[in-house]
């Protein structure tokens, strides 16, 4: 289980991907990327991210194409599963396998974003184009109209304008008084954004549940769940592959526990073999010492004499033929 480990930074990373805000990011940079691909920067000029003032808060616009062929408001939706509509409802359904779950019409909330246009620019509504860019996996599974599609006909439907309704000059005076009404795309701008969505729609934060600084807008953001779920998995890890024990030993030492070592692991005995003679004549004890002054490790006090060194040559023959009856054949 030890090599898994690896698997834990990828489930952190595919947790942060299912937050609503990183999806809606991570979208809108798809359309983003293919209409730098598809359309010419010199007919079609962008605009991504686009917050702009009401009368009653602020509007947040996913992308905004300005062309000689008119002004294309664009929703994106970064969603997977089926997905059921019709032009008319309030609310839109997602199904993935036996999990259905509802969200706004995007067409309705894209009329607000144009009407925001229409104020700002001073143009009539015949002149914008809104469109609904679904892109992620979906699937649209009832009739939809035809500015609702999925990301690979999206450039095809801003080229299926051809028409021209403004002038070179036109687009100009557009894209100044687009660019000088938006507010800066930072992180304080869509925080506001957020808050002013809350207060409209009545949606309040309990008291309990206020936090201050940047550990409440990791939270907001959803990290916190994420954090808690790679701790949870990062233990049941550790339990799995007894990584627990080294976790748990600083606080046992501290505890005066001392850490539990396992007993050294000991090769296994060698047999011993019984040394050749050979070996034991090369072992065989000077002939000039007694067998007392040998086990005492003294030396020879004086020459041996003859009767010495024949009492000597005795010992160490029958020393030898002890050794001989003893040892196996080979």
């Amino acid at each position: 289980i030890k090599p898994l480990l690896w698997l834990l930074p990828l489930l952190a990373l595919l947790q942060i991907f299912k937050l609503p805000g990183v999806k809606g990011w991570f979208g809108e940079r798809r359309v983003a990327r293919k209409g730098e691909r598809t359309l010419p920067p010199s007919i079609y000029r962008p605009f991504h991210d686009v917050t702009l003032r009401d009368d009653v808060g602020t509007t947040q616009i996913d992308h905004v194409y300005v062309s000689i062929f008119g002004v294309f408001v664009i929703e994106t939706k970064h969603m997977t599963g089926w997905i059921f509509g019709a032009e008319g409802d309030a609310e839109w359904t997602q199904t993935i396998y036996r999990k259905t779950s509802r969200f706004q019409n995007p067409l309705r909330q894209n009329v607000r974003h144009t009407k925001v246009l229409e104020t700002l620019l001073q143009l009539p509504s015949a002149r914008f184009h809104p469109l609904v860019v679904f892109t992620g996996d979906a699937k649209l599974k009832t009739a939809m109209p035809a500015n609702v599609c999925l990301l690979r006909e999206f450039d095809a439907y801003l080229r299926a304008f051809v028409e021209p309704v403004f002038s070179r000059e036109d687009v100009d005076k557009i894209c100044r008084k687009i660019e000088g009404s938006r507010l800066a795309s930072t992180h304080a701008t869509r925080k506001a954004h957020v808050a002013d969505l809350n207060r409209r729609h009545g949606q309040k934060t309990p008291p309990s549940k206020r936090r201050s600084g940047a550990f409440r807008n990791a939270m907001d953001a959803g990290l916190g769940i994420v954090l808690l779920k790679l701790v949870a998995g990062l233990i049941i890890v550790l339990i799995l592959t007894g990584g627990i024990k080294w976790v748990l030993r600083p606080f046992q030492e501290a505890l005066g526990g001392g850490a539990v070592d396992k007993p050294p692991r000991h090769a296994l005995p060698v047999p011993q073999q019984t040394p050749s003679i050979a070996v034991l004549q090369t072992r065989r004890p000077p002939s000039g010492t007694t067998i007392e002054q040998r086990s005492a490790g003294l030396p020879a006090s004086h020459p041996p004499t003859a009767a010495e060194q024949r009492e000597s040559k005795r010992q160490a023959d029958e020393a030898m033929r002890i050794l001989e009856a003893s040892t196996p054949e080979m």
